[in-house]
């Protein structure tokens, strides 16, 4: 099944870009898709990695989550895995990356239970001066891989303002 996903790119690091207008209030929206946040683990048999990620869809056959691809870049593709806010994890595929963009899709091998999807800026919506929010762990994944689980409460949530609009469309 071909899928069409638009992203817009606008923060130095990629947690996920949430539209304001997606809940009442703008800490709403980012406190409602907490649950579409999850982690990234992956090793190159010496050291190890982890990263944040979001949730772009799911069904039956797998989900697909968005990272960072310097987060997956040096690991052998074997070890990734997409940890949840349950602890549960499940072995993950590369299905698509752009070092240019420092993005990677990631396909789940099997449905992840109990994560929201995160909704992005429509096509054509996400404009320089929009508010945006980033969800993450940012610096904390070194701290993290102690102690695999975290509670949705571990989430950072930082606001700021898109000032680069650049896209990139991926079919798969």
């Amino acid at each position: 099944m071909k899928r069409l996903l638009c992203i817009a790119a606008a923060a130095v690091f990629l947690c996920a870009l949430i539209p304001v207008s997606a809940a009442a209030g703008a800490s709403g929206a980012a406190i409602a898709v907490r649950d579409g946040v999850v982690r990234v683990l992956c090793s190159d048999g010496d050291s190890s990695y982890s990263g944040s990620a979001f949730v772009l869809s799911s069904d039956r056959d797998g989900t697909y989550v968005a990272t960072n691809y310097h987060v997956v870049e040096d690991s052998d593709p074997s070890t990734v895995q997409v940890l949840d806010h349950k602890g549960d994890t499940t072995s993950a595929d590369i299905e698509f990356y752009s070092d240019s963009y420092d993005l990677c899709v990631l396909k789940t091998q099997g449905p992840l239970m109990g994560v929201a999807t995160v909704s992005l800026y429509p096509q054509g919506d996400a404009a320089v001066g929009n508010e945006v929010y980033a969800l993450g762990f940012p610096g904390a994944g070194d701290t993290l891989l102690d102690d695999l689980g975290y509670k949705v409460e571990d989430i950072t949530v930082t606001n700021g303002i898109m000032i680069q609009n650049l896209r990139l469309t991926i079919v798969w």
